[in-house]
């Protein structure tokens, strides 16, 4: 009987011991019991909410250019360097000068600045066809600047890779009725855009309509050529018509030249060429525009540079 109640004793004290056992390796096995739930896996700590994400930095990634965009270094190297050297751009050269007097030079062995600037700048051609009395528009009849340059034109097939434009003092110089021409008006430049231009419908006994059919003829004829067209110097106070004063003729050139796309050397408006041109020189007091229309050799040589400094440049801006 002792015994009995010694085994009952001895179970009341294991059983409870191997239930416990068994609780704690269920809790053991099951992965669930071990994994916190949802809303523990969701709220940051306090550490984690004091540490903010780091952002990548602007720098961390390179900018892409857009296709086609050129960067600063290529963009500089498709501008053209200004002013450029007339010495180096000029050399080798073909050009084909046209005007009045101014250009022909004739009263100075025809070494008027075209001479100049051919054989300063060592160019190839400078063919001077200027012509005495040639004017614009149709007040001289049929000496025409855009005359002499058919004419050249149907004996000379140079490939020529300036074309100079002189013209517009004849054209003032008949502003008023004289010798039995009739009048030349200024006139204006014609509405609308080149493309949109009537050839045949321009006005060609004006100053403004006889210029648009030269720069319409030569920009045909010399489709390749640098074309500039030259602005004549400031003439002095009373030489005939309206020679002494061609602002408003000058503001109309410009018009024509940019409704055309013909770039201009505006000797006019040069303020420090037009007072060289009025300064006498050598002991002997000479003006360098001794009838007040006509430069002699020293204006001349004040003129070449100028011009020759507007060709080259022109002529790089356009084979950059």
């Amino acid at each position: 009987m002792k015994r009995l109640i010694a085994l009952l004793l001895v179970l009341l004290m294991v059983v409870p011991a191997l239930v416990a056992c068994t609780d704690v390796a269920k809790t053991t096995d099951d992965p669930e019991a071990n994994t916190p739930s949802e809303d523990a896996a969701s709220s940051p700590s306090k550490e984690d909410a004091a540490t903010p994400t780091p952002e990548k930095s602007p720098s961390a990634e390179a900018t892409p250019t857009p296709e086609g965009t050129p960067t600063p270094e290529e963009s500089s190297k498709d501008e053209p360097v200004l002013p450029a050297d007339p010495a180096e751009v000029l050399r080798g050269k073909k050009a084909l000068f046209l005007g009045d007097s101014i250009v022909a030079a004739s009263g100075y062995r025809g070494e008027g600045w075209p001479y100049r600037i051919k054989t300063s700048y060592q160019m190839i051609v400078g063919k001077n066809y200027g012509a005495d009395g040639a004017s614009l528009s149709t007040c001289r009849g049929s000496n025409l600047v855009y005359n002499h340059m058919m004419n050249n034109y149907a004996n000379d097939k140079t490939k020529y890779d300036f074309v100079v434009l002189e013209g517009g003092v004849n054209d003032a110089w008949d502003f008023y009725p004289l010798d039995g021409r009739p009048a030349c008006p200024v006139g204006d430049v014609t509405p609308g855009t080149a493309e949109e231009t009537v050839i045949e419908d321009l006005d060609r006994t004006t100053m403004a309509g006889g210029m648009e059919h030269l720069l319409y003829n030569a920009k045909k004829l010399y489709p390749e050529a640098t074309i500039i067209f030259v602005f004549n110097f400031k003439l002095r106070t009373g030489t005939p018509g309206r020679c002494g004063d061609m602002d408003e003729y000058i503001e109309v050139q410009k018009k024509v030249c940019d409704k055309w796309g013909i770039p201009y050397c505006n000797l006019y408006e040069n303020k420090e060429l037009n007072q060289a041109l009025k300064v006498r020189y050598s002991s002997q007091n000479i003006a360098c525009v001794p009838d007040g229309i006509h430069p002699n050799d020293r204006g001349y040589d004040l003129i070449a540079p100028v011009i020759a400094q507007s060709m080259a440049d022109e002529y790089v801006k356009q084979h950059a």
